[in-house]
């Protein structure tokens, strides 16, 4: 607005400054030519030189007004650069602010995996631990074992043990009688050294498989 009242006031002076005494010197020679007793003197020059100084003044002002308004827009376009920049600090800000806590909660949900796999793999060596002495000292102190003993002492399904034992069977010297397993003393040993090797390569594989997932 005070751009705009400057340049109107700017114009008028103009109008006021350069065409008012140009068309009162006109007249003048117009009344000059027609009345040749009519003298020019300060009186008769008082009008335009007031009309030539608030044509100036005019032209002051609004030039005062252009000014002061262009110096108010480039503040407020500063003001508006400067506030877009605070903005896209502070969106920064909160992204990294965001991306920060979505590291540390993917670091805290991965150590938990972690933990969890961990624990997961103590126990299992455990209950392979508690198995297998479980089954020496069944084997230690007779000659047949129950096949449903022997599968529930080693947590196997049914499948995965009917499997199994026909090869200890036959790679321990074992016979199989019905729903029982007749154990040779001999091999004994072996055959527990043997399910002590099996159960930590089912466990490493079982690992292997969870790290891929």
């Amino acid at each position: 607005m005070g751009k705009l009242i400057g340049i109107l006031l700017l114009i008028i002076g103009i109008i006021i400054t350069f065409i008012f005494p140009g068309l009162f010197v006109i007249v003048a020679f117009v009344i000059v030519a027609n009345d040749p007793k009519y003298e020019i003197n300060w009186n008769n020059m008082m009008p335009f030189f007031i009309t030539w100084i608030m044509g100036m003044i005019l032209i002051v002002i609004g030039i005062i007004l252009i000014i002061k308004a262009k110096k108010q827009s480039e503040r407020i376009k500063h003001q508006r650069e400067l506030q877009e920049q605070i903005e896209k600090e502070e969106r920064k800000r909160l992204r990294r602010e965001r991306l920060e806590q979505e590291m540390k909660e993917r670091e805290i949900l991965e150590r938990k995996e972690r933990e969890r796999m961990e624990a997961e793999r103590i126990e299992a060596e455990r209950k392979e631990k508690e198995a297998i002495v479980k089954l020496r000292k069944i084997m230690s102190v007779s000659e047949r074992i129950s096949l449903s003993m022997m599968r529930d002492v080693l947590e196997l399904d049914e499948k995965a043990f009917n499997q199994r034992i026909i090869d200890w069977a036959a790679e321990f010297d074992f016979t199989i009688d019905g729903e029982y397993l007749n154990v040779n003393k001999e091999t004994v040993d072996n055959f527990i050294d043997a399910l002590d090797r099996q159960f930590t390569l089912w466990e490493k594989k079982e690992a292997d498989r969870e790290g891929k997932i």
